[in-house]
């Protein structure tokens, strides 16, 4: 198992057993999908100045002048926008049954098979952003 598929498969491990996500899992989501954080340096009128910039894996600048930092374990919207390019979300529900697990799965368009997860307390936006860890875990597996 390569390091990048064995990185995932152990922040998979530590969602699953997650009771919501937070601020810190949700950067290290970012940075395990290929996020990074820069410090930027200019000067502007003569004055030094630095600020940090969060760069998405293509390269450009995340837009924080509109829009707030991701936090995909704790928002659905920012997890949906997380599904890698080619796959879609097929389901996200709750079992109402028993311990009120939240499931999410998405899967390849035109390719069969799927990817799903189950997080007891997390919450929708978390169960998403474990099946799109699985997801990336079995590309690069």
């Amino acid at each position: 198992m390569g390091s990048h598929a064995a990185l995932i498969a152990e922040l998979v491990t530590e969602l699953e057993q997650a009771n919501e996500g937070d601020r810190e899992l949700s950067d290290v989501v970012l940075r395990a999908l290929g996020w990074k954080w820069e410090t930027r340096h200019y000067e502007m009128d003569g004055v030094k100045l630095s600020r940090e910039v969060i760069l998405k894996p293509d390269g450009n600048i995340w837009d924080w002048k509109t829009r707030p930092r991701p936090d995909p374990t704790r928002n659905l919207q920012c997890a949906v926008d997380l599904v890698p390019e080619g796959w879609r979300v097929y389901s996200i529900q709750q079992n109402h049954h028993g311990d009120l697990r939240w499931y999410a799965g998405i899967d390849e368009v035109y390719k069969s098979g799927n990817v799903n997860s189950g997080v007891i307390n997390g919450g929708p936006a978390l169960a998403l952003v474990i099946a799109i860890l699985k997801a990336v875990e079995a590309k690069d597996g």
